[in-house]
């Protein structure tokens, strides 16, 4: 039982000594504005279809509260899209759309149950994932991609995303500018405990979710049976 215990829980927090420091919804909602920005001034497909994977997957580890190999894992065919203009066909608000994700049997506890990830076409706090959902099916102008195992975050040569990849080429440069503009949060991390030390593993997006769900701020604060529910582990 205790092996049991002590593997599920290596596969699910990780077993590193220290974890990895827990974003802030700042720093996820600049690293979104930013690639927008050059996504709006990119000049070729290439350049497009590199910064709306990385906005993508920047969002979903944000509001998905998923691990790194659920997210990197997705195919096309595991996710469902319902755009806010039909939102009222499915008995939504005016105006919501949601995305649908379903997890691969390899990340759940019972693998003969399916788990699925809700998440807001447009969220309050004006992070959208949709948006980047939109931009990658122009991009790609493939109708059959859509119901296809192909997966849904890989670089213009084909190559697949890594945790590695877009800590280095996304995260960490976004987090470096953010602390020479002054970020108080980010100032500390310099020597030892520089920023790539700090933030070793894209769990910081899940720690910081969390933690951000919980605390409220602008909006309401989430309560215990939806953090758990949202949890789902």
């Amino acid at each position: 039982a205790y092996t049991l215990l002590t593997q599920g829980q290596a596969t699910r927090i990780g077993d590193h000594p220290n974890p990895s420091t827990a974003l802030l919804h700042r720093h996820v909602a600049w690293i979104d504005r930013d690639l927008r920005r050059r996504f709006r001034q990119a000049t070729t497909r290439r350049e497009q279809l590199w910064l709306a994977t990385a906005g993508f997957l920047n969002l979903l580890l944000w509001l998905g509260w998923l691990r790194p190999r659920e997210a990197l894992d997705l195919r096309w065919c595991d996710l469902d899209v319902i755009p806010p203009a039909v939102g009222y066909q499915h008995d939504l608000p005016p105006g919501m759309g949601v995305l649908s994700l379903r997890l691969t049997p390899a990340t759940k506890t019972l693998r003969t149950l399916t788990a699925d990830v809700i998440i807001a076409f447009r969220c309050r706090s004006g992070l959208s994932a949709g948006w980047w959902w939109a931009q990658l099916c122009r991009l790609h102008n493939n109708p059959k991609l859509l119901s296809s195992t192909t997966p849904l975050l890989t670089r213009p040569d084909e190559a697949y995303w890594t945790s590695f990849l877009f800590r280095h080429q996304v995260l960490y440069p976004a987090l470096t500018t953010q602390q020479l503009q002054g970020d108080g949060f980010l100032q500390p991390f310099t020597g030892d405990n520089s920023i790539p030390n700090k933030f070793w593993s894209l769990n910081s997006y899940r720690r910081g979710a969390r933690t951000h769900s919980q605390r409220g701020g602008t909006f309401r604060r989430a309560t215990d049976a939806q953090v758990y529910e949202h949890a789902r582990w």
